[in-house]
């Protein structure tokens, strides 16, 4: 009987599209996975079967679509779309924990404002307690607006995880923005994860420490936490310290700085090619997106105040 030890030593042998890793208990394989900006996803996903531009040109669109939409279960359907894509590209939601602080506070935040500083008080009262008054109006464009964010952050979300750095250069080499921009944004995002890795790693070793946050107060977890700040730059400018050291060495402390070009050879433009269906998919979306944006500024359509949640919502408060 094979060994998870000989099983994983054959897998080695297997090509890069069939490779996989065995777990310890050795009955479970699980697929290859490549590093994205936060994480990891399998190896072979649909996301792949697309050109990079196709999916850097989708996130872009469906980005800036909530932002002519206020109604609120259209933005919540969208976020429902972003879920069930992000489920069946194999990006596992537990992932999805790392985004949960993010959006408890966008809502906490945004809903307290329009609690405490409504502006317009004339209209229904949503509730009352003590002396915290809730207007129905400012509330509900409130919540409106907040499923409009949480809709972009999806788009952002599932565009990090299943996009490595290097898609997104060629995306944009797709495009002929220049080299010079390219690598400068190259370098930014991978910075981003750097700069997780460089937080995770100085948090393990205060724990090796014996250093334990749990049971801190919330004012000393703060403290504690703006004492990260010291370290986490001393890398990054060590780092930018030898990047720059890299670039000299190597020739680039002296070329023109422009933002496309198109006499420079295109490696990255050889090794992927633009087929049908993604020419299909981006005349699709622009399609949706000038249909949303003609609706939404020229026949008032996708206002918060309507659709079915409003609906339902002033029915329960109105006097």
């Amino acid at each position: 009987m094979m060994t998870s030890h000989e099983a994983a030593k054959d897998s080695v042998n297997l090509p890069v599209s069939d490779q996989t890793e065995v777990d310890q208990s050795g009955d479970q394989p699980t697929q290859r996975r490549k590093k994205t900006l936060f994480g990891y996803v399998p190896a072979e996903s649909w996301v792949y079967s697309f050109h990079p531009l196709t999916r850097l040109l989708i996130m872009v669109i469906f980005a800036f679509l909530p932002l002519a939409v206020l109604t609120t279960e259209l933005n919540v359907m969208l976020v429902g779309v972003w879920l069930v894509l992000l489920l069946t590209a194999s990006v596992s939601l537990q992932r999805l924990r790392l985004f949960l602080p993010l959006i408890v506070t966008m809502f906490l935040f945004m809903m307290g404002t329009y609690l405490f500083f409504p502006g317009d008080t004339s209209g229904a009262v949503a509730f009352q307690t003590g002396f915290v008054t809730g207007y129905f109006e400012p509330l509900m464009f409130a919540f409106a607006n907040y499923w409009r964010i949480i809709a972009l952050v999806f788009a952002a979300i599932f565009y990090a995880t299943t996009n490595r750095e290097r898609d997104i250069i060629v995306a944009l080499r797709q495009l002929n923005i220049s080299f010079g921009v390219v690598y400068v944004l190259s370098l930014a995002f991978r910075s981003a994860g750097l700069f997780l890795d460089d937080l995770s790693t100085i948090r393990e070793a205060e724990h090796a420490k014996g250093l334990e946050t749990g049971g801190m107060s919330v004012t000393n977890r703060v403290k504690h936490y703006v004492m990260y700040i010291v370290p986490l730059f001393t890398l990054a400018i060590r780092r930018i310290t030898h990047i720059e050291d890299a670039l000299f060495a190597r020739g680039y402390h002296n070329f023109e700085f422009s933002l496309f070009e198109s006499d420079r050879p295109n490696y990255l433009r050889t090794q992927y090619r633009m087929r049908v269906r993604d020419h299909l998919v981006i005349a699709g979306a622009v399609s949706v997106a000038l249909v949303v944006f003609y609706l939404a500024f020229f026949e008032g359509q996708f206002r918060y105040d309507q659709g079915i949640v409003y609906e339902y919502l002033w029915s329960v408060v109105k006097p």
